[in-house]
């Protein structure tokens, strides 16, 4: 498939809507009113305003999403670094002050918005790592010396958000970072010593592991053992995945979700509003827009002329997929409960502000595909 690319670094805006992926840009959109649709279930007959508040963010940033993917390139490419620090500092932020809920400090209240920095460092963590490794040529990234930045920028997060704690979103780091890094030329001999390092840690994390983490990996392996207690969603969750059928039970006909037999269907478990309303057919029709979303991009990434947009793309279609993939096995009950929400469905502006705004820098690389990127600005 052939594509009009954008390649001045200024010129009329014409141009660069000729080079604009739309299907990117009507995907995330499709994926929000899904969201929205499924939200607006979840709140029937309460009084909560999830619908409302989700609704707001996705217009807001929809809003946007053309600008920003408008911006020359060289502007993240120039600013990826400090928008890292401006991330990791809000996640000091929220170490310091921030507000506590359901045990884990991880918000900060602005204005009466609870802003949740780790979705924020995600997006921080792509441009950096992207930039680090845009001025490096294929295969170089193996030796200590350029390993080691690299490994620090990963590491800073990843320890805060553990302290805060946040299982979840410390692992979706670390996979998004290795994405980038195998995508980048790092040598599968690396990834083997780092994956032998964490196995032979095991024994160490789970003595530090907060008591609730451990029972949710116990409640993991023998859900069973408490039906009423720990391994209560789960169980549930799977009741209502399995109820649906091949087309549901229609609209507002949910039993699990609307008997309130999941208490958090809203956010970690709105797929099985999904699954039990809609049925089999609803579930893959939504993995196939997450997939052509996702492939879409990729193959935009092949024509890339730089590695910044190529290592981009990489980092937010890796997001976009970990979160899916881990979203969907905690649900089902294949990995413990840890708290990571289903892109575009969740509730959770954050983690839909930091979605979205991922996307737009996807379409940002695409409409600047040929733009010619300094490799001489240093780390």
């Amino acid at each position: 498939m052939k594509y009009h690319v954008y390649n001045a670094a200024g010129g009329r805006w014409q141009d660069k809507l000729l080079s604009f992926p739309k299907t990117v840009m009507l995907l995330v959109l499709g994926l929000c009113l899904v969201g929205l649709l499924l939200l607006y279930s979840a709140g029937y007959n309460s009084e909560e305003d999830w619908l409302v508040r989700q609704g707001l963010t996705v217009i807001g940033m929809m809003l946007v999403f053309v600008p920003l993917s408008m911006v020359n390139i060289t502007f993240w490419h120039r600013h990826a670094y400090n928008i890292y620090y401006l991330a990791l500092f809000l996640l000091l932020v929220a170490e310091v002050l921030g507000h506590e809920a359901m045990g884990a400090q991880r918000w900060i209240r602005v204005a009466g918005f609870n802003l949740q920095p780790v979705e924020f460092i995600k997006i921080g963590l792509i441009l950096a790592l992207s930039r680090y490794y845009h001025k490096l040529h294929h295969g170089e990234g193996f030796s200590l010396k350029v390993m080691l930045p690299p490994l620090v920028m990963v590491a800073l997060p990843t320890l805060l958000v553990l302290k805060q704690p946040n299982l979840g979103s410390a692992v979706i780091l670390i996979s998004i970072s290795g994405s980038i890094m195998f995508a980048a030329g790092v040598q599968v001999r690396n990834f083997v010593a780092v994956l032998a390092l964490g196995a032979l840690s095991l024994p160490i994390i789970w003595r530090y592991l907060h008591d609730y983490q451990k029972q949710r990996v116990l409640t993991f392996l023998y859900p069973e053992a408490d039906p009423l207690g720990s391994g209560y969603n789960i169980i549930q969750s799977k009741i209502a995945i399995g109820s649906g059928g091949l087309t549901g039970k229609g609209l507002f006909e949910g039993s699990q979700a609307h008997l309130d037999f999941l208490p958090e269907k809203q956010t970690d478990f709105i797929f099985t509003i999904l699954a039990e309303e809609y049925g089999f057919l609803g579930c893959m029709i939504l993995l196939v827009m997450y997939g052509t979303l996702i492939a879409y991009s990729y193959q935009r990434a092949w024509g890339m002329q730089h590695q910044f947009g190529r290592l981009l793309i990489c980092g937010v279609n890796s997001m976009l997929f970990i979160h899916v993939l881990v979203n969907l096995s905690m649900i089902s009950g294949l990995i413990p409960v840890v708290g990571t929400p289903l892109p575009f469905l969740s509730y959770g502006r954050s983690n839909l502000v930091a979605m979205i705004g991922g996307y737009a820098l996807v379409a940002n690389a695409c409409v600047y595909q040929k733009r010619n990127m300094p490799r001489s600005q240093g780390a």
